[in-house]
């Protein structure tokens, strides 16, 4: 069985995702299917002692090897990103030693290294990591993963200098994002690109249109983005 995250997280709603799987009585049956997008939107909401409980209650009893692996990422980036990188390294290694040959499986894995390796400082093996998501998220013929990867790509691309690389993949996680309905995210990642633009004065828009962008970009999480928050 591969991961199907819900309708709703695609496209970004994670309040609704939570509202719907986790608040409403009887959705046990629901939750138990979208459990990896649960602990995700909780994640991404800030509410990530929620989205440990829900793992160890549901997720790591679950059948479907994809969505423990899917819920584990999503839980190490909550945990990364509030420092906690012991419990992190945990579920990223466990994960490590449970992908199977699932294209979305490895693409989780090499995901998780890209992610950590950026977020804690090593960057050196990075590169060969992103590329390696990438390939494998296409592998898995779908959109989520391949808009996750891109944005990574650009992100590390851009660290290391490929600086006109690098906002080209951003451009192109935008439009996936899009394709997915996720407006929040598609303009989180505009904004990224446009940061860069800034920084490394190759900017293309105005600084109100920058500002205008910024200010429209929706609270639906905590983070910059739904994705990584690699910024």
């Amino acid at each position: 069985m591969s991961w199907q995250p819900h309708p709703k997280f695609k496209s970004g709603q994670y309040r609704a995702v939570v509202e719907e799987l986790l608040d409403r009585p009887n959705s046990a049956t629901a939750r138990k299917r979208y459990i990896a997008s649960l602990i995700a939107s909780l994640s991404f909401l800030g509410r990530i002692e929620e989205a440990s409980d829900l793992y160890d209650l549901v997720a790591k009893k679950s059948k479907n090897s994809s969505d423990r692996i899917a819920a584990r990422f999503y839980l190490a980036i909550g945990f990364t990103r509030r420092s906690e990188y012991s419990r992190a390294q945990k579920l990223f290694e466990q994960n490590e030693k449970e992908a199977g040959k699932a294209p979305i499986e490895k693409f989780f894995v090499h995901q998780g290294r890209v992610f950590f390796g950026f977020y804690t400082g090593r960057l050196e093996a990075c590169l060969a990591e992103a590329l390696s998501a990438r390939k494998w998220a296409i592998a898995s013929k779908e959109i989520l993963p391949r808009y996750l990867a891109t944005d990574a790509l650009g992100h590390v691309q851009v660290r290391g200098g490929d600086i006109h690389a690098g906002i080209g993949h951003l451009r192109e996680a935008v439009r996936l994002a899009q394709k997915l309905g996720n407006k929040n995210t598609s303009s989180a990642i505009r904004i990224s690109a446009q940061l860069y633009e800034w920084e490394f004065g190759l900017q293309t828009e105005s600084l109100e249109e920058f500002e205008a962008a910024f200010r429209s970009e929706g609270p639906e999480n905590n983070y910059s983005h739904s994705s990584l928050g690699l910024e």
